[in-house]
């Protein structure tokens, strides 16, 4: 019976050591992933400002074009928008 007993306390005890293993290796996993979906979600937020600017430049463009020919038509200033604010724009003899 003694044999009998020692086996299950060994077996008791090899259980709690592995389930604080487990609780070890999930809390390392836990925070390696996290680590990852931060990196993608923050990846993911600069693709998609790049594409915001991207699309501002063009836009910024058009009213550089617009401005120039406003300069030559005599105007002085020209509104135009970056992000949704408006910026007056001075032709300049460049």
């Amino acid at each position: 019976m003694l044999v009998g007993a020692l086996e299950a306390n060994r077996v008791a005890n090899l259980g709690v050591m592995l389930v604080a293993g487990l609780l070890i290796v999930a809390v390392v996993i836990a925070l390696l992933v996290r680590a990852v979906v931060a990196k993608v979600v923050i990846a993911l937020a600069l693709v998609a400002l790049g594409l915001v600017v991207w699309a501002q430049r063009s836009s910024l463009q058009d009213c550089a074009k617009q401005v120039k020919a406003a300069a030559s038509g005599g105007a002085s200033t020209k509104q135009c928008r970056f992000l949704g604010i408006k910026v007056d724009v001075t032709p300049t003899n460049g």
